[in-house]
Formats: C-alpha cells, structure tokens, sequence
C-alpha cells in the first residue's frame, strides 16, 4: 500500500469530514489538474456512503470536475492552513501558475487517474 495511505472502512468514512472542516477538492481532466479549498462538504448517506459538496459554478475545479466526473476530497491538517487558504482565495482561471505558487504537488494511486495531494509535512489526514 502507498505510504500516504491508510484504509478506512467505507461505512466509517464519514466521521473523517462529519465535524465540517474545510477541505480540499482536487480534480483531473485532459491531463490539467487543480485543487481548491471548500467547506460545503459533508456527509449524504451512510450506507452506501455518499457526500454532498458544493462548488460554485465559477471554479476551475468544478469545471474540470463537470468534465472527468471523478474529484477527490481531502482533510488536510492543521500544519496545512496556510496551503489552504491559498488556494481558497487564489483561482487557476486567473492564475495560471496556481499550484506552482503554492507548491501544491500529487502522487497517484496505482491504476488510478486522480491527483491526490501531497503536501507537506505530511499530507492530509484523508483523502
């Protein structure tokens, strides 16, 4: 297994994000990636376990998200908050170096095309 990943049961998943913090949503498509800050997540369903997140129709993420119809969501840590509010208050649609400026950086998941962040010290406590 990857060293950044640790399992959850699915049908416990939801007490990762069921305090409603901010997180970070990161999306793929054509090979142009992105990640944004968003607090309008939080659990649907338990079982099979669904979120609700809401992105404005603006973003750059949503628009790629509308396009590959695959995201990820991520809890990032308190070490991070300085990441997420860059990305929180900066678009990629106006700033083209976006995830450069804030050293945003992705690894996948075997057989998997979506971006998962890496971020430092230690990267999400979810994703």
């Amino acid at each position: 297994m990857n060293p950044h990943i640790e399992s959850v049961e699915l049908e416990k998943a939801y007490r990762l994000i069921n305090h409603g913090p901010t997180t970070l949503v990161s999306s793929r498509h054509d090979g142009i990636d992105n990640v944004m800050s968003a607090s309008w997540v939080c659990g649907l369903e338990f079982k099979p376990a669904k979120l609700t997140v809401v992105l404005d129709k603006s973003t750059f993420t949503r628009k790629l998200i509308e396009q590959s119809h695959k995201f990820v969501i991520h809890v990032p840590t308190v070490g991070q908050a300085q990441l997420v509010h860059y990305l929180g208050t900066h678009s990629r649609t106006d700033e083209s170096e976006k995830l450069a400026a804030a050293g945003v950086q992705f690894f996948q998941l075997p057989a998997s095309e979506l971006p998962l962040v890496e971020a430092a010290p230690r990267g999400c406590i979810a994703s």
